[in-house]
């Protein structure tokens, strides 16, 4: 099984990676600092919030691929 974890950023980007420190992908958020982020339980959804208090659902299946909710 592959490990993978998340990282947010201040420039509004959330990173992919593998477990051994290898980028996978960027889903590009927003243009405000991202607060936080989490998994789906089955792994294929990456939440990130942000400063603009909006919701983003990445499907990391198809990085870059997202959908806001206010």
């Amino acid at each position: 099984m592959r490990h993978r974890f998340a990282t947010a950023s201040k420039d509004g980007s959330a990173a992919i990676w593998d477990g051994r420190d290898q980028q996978l992908g960027t889903c590009i958020a927003s243009k405000v600092p991202l607060t936080c982020l989490d998994w789906s339980p089955d792994g294929n959804l990456l939440v990130t919030g942000s400063k603009d208090c909006r919701l983003r659902v990445w499907d990391t299946r198809k990085l870059g691929h997202g959908q806001i909710f206010d």
